[in-house]
Formats: structure tokens, sequence, C-alpha cells
């Protein structure tokens, strides 16, 4: 039986080239959890959209970042994607 695992990208809206870093991350968990029969589905914060605080909690992933590099401090953080980051952690999502 097929499944879906939901991946939920946290990246800031001011990011440049957010689009971009999006996509980057959309095609390479694009294959994630194939090997189970779990279509991957990823979200992500479109601007104009009406937040909801519960995001992390209704998704099996989380991947934050705001840039291309994956050695980003706590502290560089924008508040919403710490914020995020921190319920995600508390919840033990898997966390990239």
């Amino acid at each position: 039986m097929d499944s879906s695992i939901k991946i939920y990208l946290s990246i800031p809206v001011a990011l440049p080239d957010r689009q971009k870093v999006i996509n980057v991350i959309e095609r390479y968990m694009s294959n994630y959890g194939m090997d189970r029969r779990e279509t991957p589905i990823v979200n992500y914060y479109k601007p104009g959209q009406i937040y909801n605080s519960e995001v992390v909690a209704n998704n099996d992933i989380f991947v934050f970042t705001d840039k291309l590099q994956w050695d980003i401090t706590l502290q560089s953080l924008p508040v919403g994607v710490k914020n995020e980051l921190k319920k995600a952690m508390q919840l033990r999502k898997d966390i990239f």
C-alpha cells in the first residue's frame, strides 16, 4: 500500500533566491521514502498564505535553512524559522 510522507521546508520569506533554494531542497527530498513506498509531499509557507501554527506538528520531516549551507547557528536564524526548529526538536521530528 502506498502512503505519503509530509516534508515541511522552513525557509525565511526574505531570503534572496528563496524559490531557487526551495527547488534545490525539493529535488533533494523528491526520492525520500520511496524505498518504503511513501510518496514525499513537500510543503512550505507561501507569502500571503494563512500561517498554521501547527505546521510543524502536521508534518513528518522538517527541513530548515536560510542558505544553501548546512552550518547555520541557531542564533543566526530568523525568529519564525528558529521557533519552528525548536518545535520540531520538541516533537522529535526528523530534521535536515
